[in-house]
């Protein structure tokens, strides 16, 4: 095909393949589906797909998760509360009785969890998600794990069980005073470019060091840039492991989660949607330590704008409902997180048609429960903003000290820069005076708080560690 043709052009040439094929209606079926997100996106995603991908996203080849039937991988987890985590695997084959095994010492892995399995087939993918919730769990206690089936035939004379032995720990039971670490990304991707932000992050994860380790990740969004080519998945999943199969890996869907209409998506992550009573698991909150987090879906169907969103609807009506609920007390800080930002500072349809979208959809929401903090991505780079308003500077002193004591509204920022295959984008020359710094590099943003008074956040390079910016938000008693 030339080089920016419309992404129709490519569906109605798939079509014409697929009327060469044994179920040509199944084959236009998936052509279309696929198509749909391939014509809303840029004409660069018309160069991101093998021969192979292709054929798979018509349901003619298949893509195996796996290299074994049976060997357990993909490994993560998600913490629905403090008692309460679920853990998902992926295998090639179904399993009889798909079991975690657990328990507070390596050589003591008493307690079991049966998993629920599934699957999908979508983008000619096959394999079994496998997930388990482990209940009744203690408070700031480290738990040992194996996932996998003894039932099934050894695999060179072991069990079928994944190695080595893992281990989480749970989180303290929330409260003003409970120090809280978290790793914030966006927008990285299974490709070689975000090797290093998981590199800090496993650093982190595992680090004895109570001034580097962290309680979790959040993803906000654009995890794994599989677009409909599910092998990236498997490869983004296996990528991670060394960090989600250690502490709690929470997510949000971003734009490129939008194939299949999130089947991928909604299939490999266990997000604690039905504890907080969420219309849907495309949003869901959660408590961790001295912060309350509300992850909200920026995007619809085919992965387009979140203009879905009305007063009336069930999704805002939640959003309103979980705010108001907030314990400050117990929860003092507040943290939102969705992908696609509601500031941004370039002068595309994200920072403009589409920020203003979700500005009408959110902003008021986050404005009256007095959120803290909130957390995009979508762009790939970072950027900060003053405190503002209704695209009004809230804050014409243009200092941290100044501006994020007592903050008039939440802070907004922007952190899409794990890494992905799409590479860095540049910000404008003019700026907005509500804009406080903007950096091009990727990198990785910390939560750190362990009181009702401070709450510090940071940017580090993925590339060395270095800290690229910091600010506290301070409230008064």
């Amino acid at each position: 095909m030339e080089q920016g043709h419309a992404g129709q052009g490519l569906v109605q040439i798939l079509e014409g393949i697929c009327n060469r094929t044994k179920s040509p209606s199944k084959c236009i079926k998936n052509i279309e589906e696929f198509g749909m997100v391939v014509n809303v996106t840029d004409d660069e995603v018309l160069q991101k797909y093998s021969p192979l991908a292709v054929c798979a996203a018509a349901g003619l080849c298949q893509l195996d998760c796996c290299d074994t039937p049976f060997i357990p991988e993909q490994i993560h987890i998600a913490a629905h509360n403090y008692s309460t985590v679920s853990i998902t695997w992926v295998t090639l084959e179904a399993t009889p009785h798909p079991t975690v095994m657990f328990g507070t010492a390596p050589d003591q892995l008493l307690r079991t969890a049966s998993a629920v399995s599934t699957t999908y087939t979508k983008g000619g993918w096959r394999g079994a998600v496998h997930s388990a919730r482990l209940s009744g769990l203690q408070p700031s206690t480290r738990y040992f794990y194996l996932v996998g089936d003894t039932t099934l035939p050894k695999f060179w004379s072991k069990p079928t069980l994944s190695q080595p032995t893992l281990f989480f720990t749970t989180a303290t039971a929330p409260g003003a005073t409970v120090p809280t670490r978290l790793a914030v990304i966006g927008d990285a991707g299974a490709t070689d470019v975000s090797d290093m932000t998981f590199y800090e992050l496993a650093r982190r994860t595992h680090s004895a060091d109570p001034q580097l380790a962290i309680n979790f990740t959040l993803h906000i969004g654009d995890i794994s840039y599989a677009d409909g080519y599910e092998v990236l998945w498997d490869n983004f999943m296996r990528k991670i492991e060394s960090v989600s199969a250690y502490a709690p890996y929470y997510t949000c869907p971003g734009n490129h989660e939008g194939f299949f209409n999130f089947t991928s998506y909604l299939t490999r992550f266990d997000m604690p949607w039905e504890a907080a009573s969420s219309p849907g698991p495309m949003q869901y909150s959660f408590d961790y330590g001295n912060i309350h987090f509300l992850g909200f879906n920026s995007e619809g169907f085919l992965g387009l704008s979140p203009a879905f969103i009305t007063t009336d609807s069930a999704v805002y009506k939640w959003i309103e409902q979980d705010l108001s609920r907030v314990n400050r007390t117990r929860t003092p800080w507040v943290v939102a997180f969705g992908h696609r930002p509601l500031y941004c500072v370039e002068s595309n349809d994200d920072c403009t048609l589409f920020a203003d979208m979700l500005r009408t959809d959110f902003e008021d929401l986050f404005f009256r429960h007095k959120v803290d903090l909130v957390l995009g991505g979508h762009r790939h780079n970072y950027q900060t903003m003053w405190p503002l308003y209704q695209n009004k500077n809230l804050c014409p002193q243009q200092s941290d000290d100044a501006c994020f004591t007592n903050p008039k509204s939440p802070v907004y920022v922007i952190d899409g820069a794990a890494g992905n295959k799409e590479h860095l984008t540049s910000m404008p020359s003019q700026l907005p005076d509500w804009s406080r710094k903007n950096i091009k590099e990727y990198g990785y943003g910390m939560i750190e708080t362990s009181n009702s008074t401070h709450l510090n956040w940071a940017f580090y390079a993925s590339a060395d560690g270095s800290l690229l910016d910091s600010f506290t938000i301070v409230k008064s008693m």
